[in-house]
């Protein structure tokens, strides 16, 4: 296996792990609930969102192995309101999806696979752009995506009074900076 997409999918695995690590200390109250004077979404909400991209991605890739047809990715495509919003087990469930899926992946795909991403970009009208990727630089975007939304969700969970790792949803490159300079 390439060793960068084998790095790729350990990374995508790490960020993953951190999630349901903090969901493991978290009260289905504290999960479900955003203080209002502050936020407008709850652990629960940000965590759909994260989902609803992995699932946007892996989804596609992973039916792509019964057909040969261009692989479509819709990040746009999303479950607002889902169960996962307010149930802590229902993320853990999907947070195993994803990680089982991510091993399949690792095993049986080629992560030059080519994708085609469908993404709204416009704020005061519709415009949906399509743009050519990969397999490999997306499960990058879709990792970097969960880490800046797990710097919300830490915030999150500080009004809470929830402890959370001092780096969680500290992005990758700034953790290897923060080692660096510690040395």
């Amino acid at each position: 296996m390439d060793k960068s997409f084998e790095n790729t999918v350990v990374g995508c695995r790490q960020v993953l792990l951190q999630g349901r690590y903090l969901l493991d200390r978290l009260t289905d109250t504290q999960y479900a609930s955003a203080p209002q004077t502050y936020l407008q979404s709850s652990i629960g909400q940000h965590f759909r969102h994260i989902f609803d991209l992995w699932f946007a991605l892996i989804n596609p890739v992973v039916a792509s192995k019964q057909k040969d047809a261009q692989i479509i990715v819709d990040y746009d495509r999303r479950r607002r309101g889902a169960e996962v919003e307010s149930k802590r087990s229902v993320a853990m469930d999907e947070t195993s999806q994803i990680l089982a899926a991510l091993e399949n992946i690792k095993k049986d795909m080629d992560p030059h696979l080519p994708l085609v991403v469908l993404s709204e970009v416009g704020l005061d009208q519709s415009l949906i752009v399509r743009a050519e990727s990969t397999l490999a630089r997306e499960l990058v975007f879709v990792s970097s995506h969960a880490t800046h939304h797990f710097a919300l969700i830490g915030q999150v969970a500080a009004l809470q009074g929830v402890e959370v790792a001092k780096d969680f949803g500290v992005a990758p490159a700034t953790r290897s900076y923060l080692r660096e300079t510690a040395e």
